[in-house]
């Protein structure tokens, strides 16, 4: 075989196993029951958000997934499969000033979307 044919084989099986990563779908992630698309209704740029199980003390790690939210903005949230057994959440958001707002007993198995408001000093929301 000489050296162009082997480069023009060689080239052509990089090619076939290039098309075949590219079309070879890859598993997604499965959605949780429990996630939800955050909306930033407040008025201010947050900068980290944490969700926890109403019946839980501790908030764990920031579940936001970028650097910060604006307002107007929004984020998915995902969930492990493994937290599905808890429906009332608790909301905790840390904006850009250091000051936290909280939104308790949500049922995020039945919701798709919320969408947190902040105004007068008074926290609220609306959600599908």
């Amino acid at each position: 075989m000489s050296h162009r044919s082997q480069l023009t084989s060689c080239l052509a099986a990089i090619l076939a196993a290039l098309t075949l990563a590219l079309v070879t779908p890859t598993p997604a992630k499965a959605d949780s029951a429990l996630d939800f698309v955050l909306v930033n209704d407040t008025g201010y740029t947050i900068d980290k958000i944490f969700v926890s199980p109403s019946k839980v003390e501790e908030w764990g790690e920031d579940v936001m997934g970028q650097d910060q939210l604006e307002d107007g903005k929004s984020v998915k949230i995902h969930f492990s499969r493994a937290h599905e057994k808890d429906t009332k959440w608790d909301i905790k958001v840390v904006f850009i000033d250091n000051e936290n707002r909280y939104w308790s007993d949500l049922d995020l198995s039945t919701i798709s979307e919320v969408t947190i408001h902040y105004k007068n000093d008074h926290a609220t929301e609306t959600w599908k």
